[in-house]
């Protein structure tokens, strides 16, 4: 139900892109006002997931999304549990939000690009 098949190096570039993105929640508190801070994530989100679709090249964009959607939900799911429920005990709205966004931008990729790709085989 939630899988999609991927060969081992669209498995690694995932994992870099979720480590990136895991990265770029740790900091962006540094550079980035708080009330913009979901906005950023939603874009940075996006575009690396849009990137992995357009090296993927899948045929059923939106399986793909469903399965991003899963695993990176439970990903962060895991995450926010380490960090803000069993180390520092305070679970915050903006966790709810990653999460989220986390579920939610997987699926607006894959109609991005599906979008995309259906625009520039027209032309």
């Amino acid at each position: 139900m939630f899988s999609y098949k991927l060969s081992w190096k669209e498995y690694a570039l995932l994992a870099i892109i979720i480590i990136l993105d895991y990265l770029y929640v740790r900091i962006d508190q540094i550079f980035i006002p708080e009330k913009f801070r979901a906005l950023a994530f939603a874009l940075v989100l996006i575009i690396s997931l849009l990137i992995f679709f357009f090296f993927v090249k899948p045929e059923q964009p939106y399986r793909l999304s469903r399965f991003l959607s899963f695993w990176l939900g439970v990903i962060v799911l895991i995450i926010m549990v380490i960090t803000h429920v069993i180390i520092t005990f305070d679970l915050s709205v903006k966790g709810l939000v990653i999460l989220t966004l986390t579920i939610g931008i997987p699926w607006l990729a894959g109609v991005l690009y599906k979008t995309i790709t259906k625009n520039k085989t027209r032309c």
